[in-house]
């Protein structure tokens, strides 16, 4: 997939992106390429050097003759380091500041940086004056949340997405995001860009719209099987009705008999009264934060 950049004066292109890509694959490989099964074990601190090497050597945005001052710099400087030693403090600071801008060489948005323009910088120097504010005057004055065994809990930008979706939603930096130019998806599905509600009325609007459960929606247990069904929507011919209804004992557990949706709309309020159809379809349709992040949850659910 390509992006096309929308600011004047961005220097990276695609042809360069792919060169980049080539070489860090060569610097990466180049010592396993000379190793037999019986050599030294890979090196990757050799191996990440070789790609900060081909990175830095292939798209400094210093001139050739800033280069060469700097490279005469350097030598003048090591001359000093081998005279005074590492003690010396402004050696530390020259090989600390060597070593921060090699590490950051790796970093995925290096060769962003390197060759952004000057609307570019400008417009991260407001998104990170943006990003501070918003910490500062939202998330560090939000009450703090209670945990386990009565801890308290501050707020941050880098909470969960589902915890924080209420505190982003009064942010600059996501009211400035809403009016940026927007780029495009090539693949979503349609339940996932749509509040719950706006489907909702959707499906009660297509006649041949049906809904089936994994479980029968009764009363036992304190209404139990109303948390834990799993529902599915359908559009369905005909000829692949399998009838039954969610609110009987008949409805048997797994066998996914379907329902008109615009039959259940109407019984469900005679069956359940905590809340509308509406609110609990939504809860239905939206994850919430304890389903996702509880202790207990794992990738199988």
């Amino acid at each position: 997939m390509t992006r096309r950049t929308l600011i004047p004066g961005h220097k990276l292109g695609i042809s360069n992106i792919n060169t980049l890509y080539t070489m860090e694959l060569q610097a990466a490989n180049m010592i396993t390429t000379l190793k037999t099964p019986r050599d030294a074990v890979y090196n990757t601190v050799d191996a990440l050097d070789n790609i900060i090497d081909a990175r830095k050597g292939s798209y400094a945005k210093r001139s050739a003759s800033e280069s060469e001052d700097t490279s005469t710099e350097r030598e003048a400087n090591d001359l000093l380091d081998n005279q005074h030693g590492i003690g010396n403090l402004a050696s530390y600071c020259r090989k600390r500041e060597d070593l921060v801008g090699r590490e950051g060489a790796l970093a995925f948005d290096w060769l962003c940086t390197q060759n952004a323009s000057e609307y570019e910088i400008e417009a991260d120097r407001i998104f990170q004056v943006l990003k501070h504010n918003d910490r500062v005057n939202i998330y560090d004055t939000e009450p703090r949340r209670v945990g386990y065994d009565g801890q308290k809990h501050p707020r941050f930008p880098g909470d969960h997405f589902l915890g924080n979706r209420p505190i982003i939603d009064r942010t600059d930096l996501f009211k400035i995001t809403q009016k940026m130019p927007k780029g495009a998806h090539l693949h979503i599905h349609f339940n996932a860009c749509l509040p719950p509600e706006t489907l909702i009325n959707i499906a009660k609007k297509i006649d041949r719209m049906f809904i089936t459960s994994d479980l029968p929606l009764l009363g036992h247990d304190n209404f139990i099987n109303y948390k834990m069904c799993e529902i599915q929507f359908s559009i369905l011919s005909p000829e692949k009705e399998r009838p039954g209804n969610l609110f009987e004992e008949s409805y048997q557990q797994g066998e996914r008999r379907t329902m008109k949706f615009q039959d259940f709309i109407r019984d469900f309020p005679h069956h359940f009264t905590e809340c509308s159809v509406d609110e609990w379809l939504s809860r239905k349709l939206e994850f919430q934060e304890e389903e996702t992040h509880n202790s207990l949850q794992t990738w199988r659910g």
